[in-house]
């Protein structure tokens, strides 16, 4: 299992933009849970850290932007197959 460690101003801002940003329900509810989990903010495809910036945009995410994750606020991913895709 890999670990993602964030300094308590991050794990206390994702928290409070879970809390403020999810409507109530299962996936808040499992959002806040894997907060607290030492392997949140892991991408479940690859191992690799999700980005904060990704989690501060989407905090269910699961996977990296690589593995198909959400774009950092303002960033615009290639389309698949496309040239700058491949680079």
């Amino acid at each position: 299992m890999r670990y993602h460690h964030f300094t308590l101003e991050q794990r206390d801002a994702l928290q409070r933009t879970i809390r403020t940003s999810l409507h109530p329900g299962r996936e808040r509810d499992e959002a806040l849970g894997r907060l607290g989990e030492p392997d949140y903010g892991v991408c479940e495809r690859c191992g690799r850290d999700i980005a904060f910036v990704l989690l501060e945009a989407d905090p269910a995410a699961r996977l990296c932007r690589a593995c198909g994750g959400a774009e950092a606020p303002g960033e615009v991913r290639a389309p698949r197959g496309s040239r700058a895709d491949r680079a």
